[in-house]
């Protein structure tokens, strides 16, 4: 499993704005997302 670490550390900022954040499973797997409020 490979992630970009730029977009973690920009779910994050956003996270700490008070944004809500979508994390989706890989291609391979269920494509299901979590909303993270």
């Amino acid at each position: 499993m490979t992630y970009d670490q730029g977009r973690v550390a920009e779910a994050l900022r956003a996270f700490e704005a008070g944004e809500i954040v979508v994390v989706t499973d890989d291609d391979d797997r269920e494509n299901e997302g979590d909303l993270i409020v």
